[in-house]
């Protein structure tokens, strides 16, 4: 297996982690307090960048509900597929 290979694979993993952290600190808000615990302003920091791209997006939140966090980690493991098709075939294709 070649290095970019590696690399890819590596991406993908780290690429689905991250989704995997953003997702506990979108179940973060849902417990008070928890949100602003020590814990919970790493994550915000951490996570709150990414999330942030997508509350510009007024389709998904139109309604009493609030879907940018379903987007935004739906794109993340969409990105994390990606970078794995290409570690194991060393090509992407549609």
């Amino acid at each position: 297996m070649s290095f970019i290979a590696y690399l890819f694979k590596f991406l993908s993993t780290v690429v689905s982690i991250y989704a995997f952290v953003c997702v506990i600190r979108i179940f973060l808000t849902w417990i008070p307090g928890a949100a602003y615990s020590k814990f919970g302003d790493f994550l915000r920091g951490f996570c709150d960048p990414w999330l942030n791209l997508f509350h510009k997006l007024n389709f998904a939140r139109n309604s009493g509900i609030d879907f940018t966090p379903v987007i935004s980690i739906g794109v993340l493991y969409i990105i994390a597929a990606v970078f794995q098709q290409i570690g194991t075939m060393q090509s992407f294709s549609l």
